[in-house]
């Protein structure tokens, strides 16, 4: 007694014999590249590259940031310390840089 049945919240439930029910939920989350790099920045000296991209921010998966939020930590205090893990060619690459004012 396989069935497939659309709810009234558009998610597809699949009920049988051993399954009482089954709902497929999708997510969209936000993934975010490396667009620029300042020459002679903290970033550029730990060898990030346009494309990068990122996977967490300080051990925080980047998709729970908004855009401002990663600008604003950006531009924060002289001297803050940045874990990044970026995604290149299919490898994940850690780096760690201390954020300093660019005039």
């Amino acid at each position: 007694n396989n069935y497939l049945s659309k709810t009234a919240s558009n998610q597809k439930m699949f009920n049988d014999s051993r399954i009482s029910s089954f709902k497929l939920k999708y997510v969209l989350k936000p993934t975010y590249k490396i667009s620029h790099i300042r020459k002679n920045s903290p970033a550029s000296e730990v060898d990030l590259k346009v494309g990068d991209k990122i996977i967490s921010i300080n051990n925080r998966k980047a998709y729970n940031y908004t855009i401002q939020k990663i600008t604003d930590l950006f531009q924060s205090e002289d001297g803050k310390k940045i874990k990044m893990e970026v995604e290149r060619e299919g490898k994940v690459i850690e780096v760690v840089f201390y954020l300093k004012k660019i005039i």
